[in-house]
């Protein structure tokens, strides 16, 4: 509800920006009427707009989902989801999934996302709710078989100092 009042509110101009604060601060208890006003004025069919806000795989990380591929591929089908209940599509997805998940922190799921985007590139047949279907299952398997490399964060490096500053105090 947040996120789409936000998007709606985004999407007015300026001008009715400023009467709606003026309406709400001279009538205190606007909260449905202020819903209908901006409805009513919001930008209608932007797709655009859309896209942009929901679907920005381009300037996503595997990072950004603690290399959780079963996170990111959740995120992206629900972007997808929502474009598509618009009537939008992005053709970008694809090529960003191969770049962002070529960032993999195992070099087995890394080659095979590689084989896939050059069959890709090479315009065989491609399927991209397939992709990202196998992907999370592969993810779930290096996992399961410890091949995938856990990333070492800050807090990682500072708990490792810790202990050797601790064992050198014991040494002593």
């Amino acid at each position: 509800f947040k996120a789409m009042y936000t998007y709606l509110f985004n999407s007015i101009d300026q001008r009715f920006k400023k009467h709606l604060t003026l309406c709400v601060n001279t009538h205190h208890r606007m909260g449905p009427l202020a819903w209908k006003m901006i409805t009513e004025h919001s930008v209608k069919n932007d797709n655009q707009t859309i896209r942009r806000a929901l679907c920005s795989t381009h300037t996503l990380n595997l990072s950004e989902f603690d290399n959780n591929v079963d996170k990111l591929i959740t995120h992206v089908q629900e972007n997808m989801r929502i474009l598509t209940s618009s009537g939008e599509s992005d053709r970008s997805i694809a090529a960003n999934l191969f770049r962002i998940l070529k960032a993999a922190p195992c070099d087995e799921f890394r080659s095979w996302v590689v084989q896939k985007q050059t069959a890709w590139d090479e315009g065989q047949a491609f399927d991209l709710e397939n992709f990202m279907k196998n992907a999370k299952s592969k993810y779930a398997n290096y996992v399961q078989d410890k091949l995938w490399k856990k990333t070492t964060t800050m807090a990682d490096i500072k708990k490792e100092s810790d202990i050797v500053a601790l064992n050198s105090k014991i040494d002593r």
